[in-house]
């Protein structure tokens, strides 16, 4: 269903931009704004190219230079879908709050368990990886030259990230994941992951995962990513150097997978972790309106094992405590054989891996690599949309929504 919409709205946002004390802000606000409607402009044509109307062009030049608060009607009216003009909406109010925080008018709220450590893969897409996945999907090209396809627009990419930091003054350190992908890590010198001085410089690494660039980000302190120099390098060398090149944090490709700590936020209670499996299967529907990837990371109602680990869950929640270590390998292991048996991937040695939550490094054998990912996490656009996951997550693990 259609229905006609003008951009008094997006008007209204662009307004706003002379609040910013930042003339300098301002200025590549609207550079930023102009550039995503002309995407959006395109995108549109492409997709409606009946009903657009021809002022559109002329619309988009009154919006981002904010000279009118609204535009004419009649037959610069336009027809879009409402989820369209949302997601328009949404990108420049997006380029607005990143402005806003920079220039210090935005406060992030604070997390509710700051001394948890989490880690982050976040992942960032464009036309040219799209391309090679439609081409690939729609059966033009086979596996040998999408792979090929991915690696030159991967290079490229990679590329240009590099540039960017070395321009910030970073000299990366170059190396290759366990899959051979090339990689680079950068290393802020001074500013530490933890709370003391033993703790590791804070980095970061660029990979390639599946039609995206993978930004893997180190445990870190929840605390440190709501303010601080860690906040701020997320802000200008990660989110920041994506939006420079035009990458986008995609729904269709790729994911924000948060890995927590085993020790700072699940050792203090057995139960601790079962608890918290119960109520992210309950919250379940928050996560799959955001994320629709049920095939990667599938929730056990959407895998024919919902009954199955609620029995598991229910016969440990109430008999795990504090000590309990027997008890916790029992019930890990019970998940695997009866919940974690069944995957929607193709790959029958990963089925484990593919699921919701991932469970598989629990146990591992460093404690420091002890951790629960949380996979079902569309990939956030802003520092602000990953605390606001974060929050949903702790909220879950303190019995507090």
């Amino acid at each position: 269903m259609q229905r006609t919409i003008d951009y008094h709205e997006v008007a209204l946002v662009v307004a706003n931009a002379r609040a910013l004390n930042a003339k300098k802000g301002r200025k590549l606000a609207y550079k930023e704004i102009q550039r995503l409607l002309r995407k959006e402009e395109v995108r549109l044509r492409e997709q409606y190219p009946t009903t657009i109307a021809p002022g559109l062009h002329a619309q988009i030049d009154e919006i981002v230079e904010g000279y009118r608060e609204q535009f004419r009607h009649g037959s610069s009216d336009i027809w879009i879908d409402a989820a369209a003009m949302e997601q328009l909406r949404q990108r420049v109010n997006v380029i607005f709050r990143d402005q806003e925080e920079a220039a210090g008018g935005i406060q992030h709220e604070a997390v509710q368990l700051p001394d948890v450590l989490v880690g982050h893969e976040l992942t960032f897409t464009n036309a040219e990886f799209a391309k090679v996945t439609q081409n690939a999907r729609k059966g033009r090209w086979g596996a040998e030259r999408a792979r090929t396809g991915y690696s030159k627009v991967f290079d490229d990419v990679l590329q240009a990230w590099d540039d960017a930091m070395t321009a910030y003054g970073f000299t990366a350190e170059t190396g290759t994941d366990q899959y051979n992908s090339a990689t680079r890590t950068y290393t802020l010198e001074g500013v530490k992951n933890g709370p003391n001085n033993w703790s590791p410089d804070w980095s970061y690494s660029a990979t390639f995962d599946d039609a995206v660039i993978e930004i893997i980000t180190p445990p870190t302190a929840a605390g440190a990513l709501v303010r601080g120099e860690i906040a701020e390098a997320m802000d200008r060398y990660i989110f920041g150097v994506a939006n420079k090149l035009g990458l986008e944090a995609g729904v269709d490709a790729g994911s924000g997978h948060i890995n927590i700590d085993r020790v700072s936020g699940f050792e203090t209670d057995g139960r601790d972790l079962a608890t918290f499996l119960d109520r992210f299967y309950q919250d379940a529907r928050w996560w799959k309106d955001r994320d629709p990837d049920s095939h990667n990371a599938p929730f056990p109602d959407e895998n024919s094992r919902k009954a199955q680990a609620q029995k598991v869950i229910d016969d440990y929640k109430g008999r795990l405590g504090a000590g309990s270590e027997a008890r916790s390998h029992d019930f890990i292991e019970r998940m695997m054989d009866e919940v974690f048996d069944r995957a929607l991937v193709e790959n029958e040695d990963m089925k484990a891996h593919f699921q919701a939550v991932n469970l598989e490094h629990y146990e591992e054998e460093l404690a420091d690599r002890r951790r629960v990912e949380v996979r079902r996490v569309v990939a956030p656009e802003n520092r602000a949309e990953l605390l606001a996951q974060l929050r949903r997550l702790f909220g879950l693990m303190k019995q507090e929504m």
